[in-house]
């Protein structure tokens, strides 16, 4: 389990990493999308050496005068706007190099073909577009124009904005997709792999103390006959009673000879578990300790009927349903929570009505 958990801090640092790389990346690619535009320059995008990073130039919007060759190449396998069909790509000669430029989109048709695509216009025009790192596909027009003109090439591909010339009868690029530019996870993603994995940890090393704790328990009950469950009520396997309607605990009266209202043992009753334990209603009860060891019988392959708690005191057939019972009686015997139990009104006896003739004189002055 400890080498598991260094697996596990491991994992949580690497995305501790992504984490800081993911952000980066967002803020960079973020921060070009916004930036004003600028001309394109070998200093921001070189024709020759290593070419510029992801972070450096993606999104970035640049404008370039030149011309338009006659190469045409088209990208499959593109889906914009929720149609799939085509990237029309020429190479734009400038004055410093060729770049591929991405003049829009066309769908295919519903036979699955590329319609016509409008040429280029010819002569010299100003684009605006948004720059990337090209993919192989994407640059090999321009790396064939770039060697039969004998210029270099820009390491970077440009996406021409919606208006731009050239993109007469082509569907516009959408704009870029903020959200998580860089791609991947989203940050938050990786926040909660980070947490996932360093609790992953937190568990590995505290698994041997439960495994252990656990072992501890079952050995108790069965070489020595030790209630688990009342080990953790606290009664230390002993069970002292009263000699009342309640037993008393070794830690601790629930409730004393005298105090329970009959109110309260009714509340109780009803609400003591059927499966549950009760806390010795009836006779008293030997302490645990001396009870002989029994294994549970599986719920499932009970023959008789468990006998109601309480009105009849009963070993409970697991440890969750007699610490559950003995809360609920707990509950129904505490203080001030009982409520007095209805007293049927005495019934009176039924008077049948008597009527008394009677003749005043009218000369009793009394009348």
């Amino acid at each position: 389990m400890f080498v598991l958990a260094i697996g596990c801090v491991a994992a949580g640092t690497w995305q501790v990493q992504r984490f800081q790389q993911s952000v980066r990346d967002n803020n960079a690619l973020t921060h070009n999308a916004h930036a004003a535009p600028t001309p394109l320059t070998t200093a921001l995008v070189p024709v020759t050496g290593k070419a510029p990073g992801r972070d450096a130039i993606r999104f970035r919007t640049v404008t370039v005068g030149g011309s338009y060759t006659s190469e045409v190449t088209f990208l499959a396998g593109q889906v914009t706007s929720g149609q799939g069909g085509f990237f029309v790509i020429s190479p734009f000669r400038t004055s410093t190099g060729v770049i591929p430029v991405i003049r829009g989109f066309v769908a295919v048709d519903a036979a699955g073909h590329r319609p016509p695509v409008p040429a280029a216009p010819s002569g010299r025009v100003q684009i605006t577009g948004r720059l990337d790192t090209p993919s192989h596909n994407e640059s090999a027009g321009a790396a064939k124009e770039s060697a039969a003109l004998g210029v270099p090439q820009f390491r970077a591909v440009l996406k021409a904005l919606p208006g731009q010339r050239g993109g007469e009868g082509l569907v516009a690029l959408p704009k870029p997709d903020l959200s998580n530019p860089a791609g991947g996870a989203y940050e938050a993603q990786h926040f909660a792999y980070i947490i996932q994995w360093y609790i992953f940890a937190l568990l590995a090393l505290a698994a041997p103390f439960l495994l252990a704790r656990n072992e501890v328990r079952e050995a108790q009950r069965r070489f020595l006959g030790i209630d688990t469950g009342e080990l953790e009520l606290g009664t230390n396997a002993e069970r002292v009673t009263s000699g009342a309607e309640v037993a008393l605990r070794q830690s601790g009266a629930v409730v004393r000879a005298g105090n329970a209202e009959p109110a309260q043992l009714a509340r109780a009753k009803r609400l003591a578990d059927r499966y549950g334990r009760s806390l010795g209603l009836g006779a008293p009860q030997a302490p645990a300790s001396a009870q002989p060891h029994r294994a549970p019988t599986p719920v499932g392959g009970l023959t008789e009927r468990v006998p109601n708690s309480s009105e009849v005191p009963h070993r409970s057939h697991d440890g969750y349903h007699g610490s559950y019972n003995d809360y609920l009686w707990e509950l129904g015997l505490a203080d001030g929570d009982a409520v007095a139990p209805e007293v049927p009104a005495p019934s009176r006896p039924q008077i049948e009505p008597v009527v008394i003739d009677a003749v005043i004189s009218a000369d009793d002055e009394d009348g």
